[in-house]
């Protein structure tokens, strides 16, 4: 499983049951904390923020816009 795979199945899980498909970028890093899961804090962050964002500037080569950033550290599944 990639860190995409395993970033996007969490953020699926942790918005299944609220109805604005929102969670914070703290609860995703703990959530992925509380699995286990090898991938760091600052990779989170660099595909939160830039390879899987909507809104972030075109800085890498392979894009999957799949969130959109709705706050500081705060997304939704789009």
């Amino acid at each position: 499983m990639t860190y995409r795979e395993e970033i996007m199945d969490v953020v699926r899980e942790l918005v299944r049951d609220r109805p604005d498909r929102e969670f914070t970028l703290d609860e995703l890093i703990a959530a992925l904390n509380d699995r286990g899961s090898a991938c760091k804090t600052q990779t989170v962050k660099t595909y939160v923020a830039g390879i899987l964002c909507q809104q972030a500037p075109v800085m890498y080569r392979k894009r999957h816009p799949t969130l959109e950033r709705v706050g500081r550290g705060r997304y939704r599944l789009a």
